[in-house]
């Protein structure tokens, strides 16, 4: 009967070292753990609309609608926000003091979309790609205004053809120059 109690004594002790061990190894990296956590946390954060829309200049990731085309927003110095939103035949860039409000919606310009009729033919990833292709391309036009005045005077100076594709760019440039 002695012998089994020492056994059971021995694996005890066993397990208490184990446990000691571990506890000694994981207690220092808790505060290396606690701020990796917080920092992740925090980048996930900055990843949504709610951030990006607080802060002025920072573009939404694109929202796909599934009975539409995608939109983004970006919320600009003066309190206003940009939209851009890519439909089958149009890309329209709208400004708007409350985003919850369409009545107060301005349309701002409209591009057309070149081959809107054949995107329809197109598969939709092959659609989604162009449509992000056509929000990259305005976004950039737009570039980055401090208010509503600046946003409108940017949109009016982009080209009409910018979303053209660029060979048919590039064949109208040469017949423009001959």
């Amino acid at each position: 009967m002695i012998v089994p109690c020492l056994a059971a004594i021995d694996w005890s002790y066993i397990a208490l070292i184990v446990l000691m061990t571990a506890l000694i190894v994981i207690v220092p990296l808790v505060p290396f753990l606690a701020i990796a956590f917080r920092s992740a946390r925090t980048i996930a954060y900055t990843k949504t609309d709610d951030f990006r829309l607080g802060h002025a200049n920072m573009w939404t990731e694109p929202h796909h609608n599934p009975k539409g085309g995608p939109i983004q927003l970006m919320r600009l110095i003066d309190g206003y926000f940009v939209v851009i939103s890519v439909g089958v035949s149009t890309v329209k860039v709208f400004a708007t003091p409350d985003r919850a409000d369409i009545t107060q919606y301005r349309e701002l310009r409209e591009f057309a979309v070149p081959s809107a009729f054949e995107r329809l033919s197109q598969p939709s990833h092959q659609c989604r790609s162009d449509e992000l292709l056509f929000l990259e391309r305005v976004r950039h036009a737009i570039g980055w205004p401090k208010s509503v005045s600046d946003l409108a005077s940017s949109v009016e100076s982009i080209d009409g053809n910018l979303l053209m594709p660029l060979a048919t760019q590039r064949s109208t440039a040469v017949h423009m120059m001959l």
